[in-house]
This record gives C-alpha cells, sequence and structure tokens, in this order.
C-alpha cells in the first residue's frame, strides 16, 4: 500500500512536496499507468492518474452506486457480525468442488 509522509517542503511555485513510498506491485502499476498515458514524468503521470482516478470514482453514477452498494453491505456485515467470506465459502464452495 502506498505510504506518504506529512509535506516537508514548499517548492517555489507553491506546490507542496509529498514523499510517496510504493511497493514493487504499485510501481509496476505506475509504470503500467504511465505507458498508457504515454507520460514520461512520474509525478506528471501520478497526478493524471489520480485525476483520472477521482473523476471515475465521484464523477461515474455506475462506479458511486458499486462503492455505495459495498459499503453498505460491509456495514450491514459489520452490524450483523456476519463472516460474509466464511458464508460465501459454505454456500458456494461445495459446487466447486463436487466430485
Amino acid at each position: 500500500m502506498a505510504d506518504f509522509e506529512p509535506i516537508t517542503e514548499i517548492d517555489p511555485k507553491g506546490a507542496r512536496v509529498i514523499k510517496l513510498k510504493l511497493n514493487i506491485d504499485e510501481l509496476r502499476q505506475l509504470r503500467e499507468g504511465m505507458f498508457k498515458l504515454r507520460q514520461d514524468k512520474i509525478s506528471t503521470a501520478i497526478k493524471q492518474l489520480m485525476k483520472i482516478g477521482f473523476a471515475e470514482v465521484v464523477h461515474n453514477k455506475k462506479t458511486a452506486e458499486i462503492i455505495e452498494t459495498i459499503s453498505q453491505n460491509q456495514r450491514k456485515n459489520w452490524e450483523s457480525g456476519r463472516d460474509y467470506k466464511a458464508l460465501i465459502r459454505a454456500k458456494v464452495d461445495p459446487f466447486l468442488y463436487e466430485k
């Protein structure tokens, strides 16, 4: 998971400088995104990917509905104490592994 430290620097143009730590999988995703965007500047690619992701999550109605549904399910599972993973395995796995 990406991690960041508090803003430690402000550049001459007033932009905040943030250190970002990425693991190998996240670096691979960034690299793939840079190729898709045809953008060789890391910081610009991160900003563009963030802008695209923000637009997709916040402004796309279908994505918003998916996130809302998952959030509601998570809340209901937590409130009821249900172990949804175990329940899914118990209901579906027998069909997947029957002889």
